[in-house]
C-alpha cells in the first residue's frame, strides 16, 4: 500500500515479526511511551551486522544516570570504567 492515508490506524494487526522480501518495505507503528533505547532488528544476527537494524531512543532524558554495576555482561564488565 503506497498511500499512507489508507493505513488502518483504528485496529491494525499486531505482530512482532514481519517477512520483508527483496526490495520490499514495511511500515512500523509503535507507541513510544517507555523511556530507553530500543533495538529493532532482523532476527538473524549476521544480518544485523549488515545494517538490517535500527535503534530508537525514547525519553532518554528521563532515564537519568544508570549505575555502572549494570553495564557490561560477563567478561566485558572488566572493560567498564567505574
Amino acid at each position: 500500500m503506497n498511500d499512507p492515508k489508507k493505513y488502518n490506524l483504528v485496529d491494525p494487526i499486531m505482530k512482532n515479526t514481519v517477512a520483508l522480501h527483496r526490495y520490499g518495505w514495511t511500515t512500523l507503528r509503535f507507541r513510544a511511551d517507555n523511556p530507553g533505547v530500543w533495538a529493532f532488528h532482523c532476527h538473524t544476527e549476521a544480518h544485523f551486522f549488515m545494517g538490517m537494524g535500527v535503534v530508537f531512543e525514547e525519553g532518554v532524558e528521563k532515564v537519568g544516570r544508570l549505575p555502572s554495576s549494570i553495564m557490561g555482561c560477563g567478561e566485558t564488565k572488566r572493560f567498564i570504567r567505574h
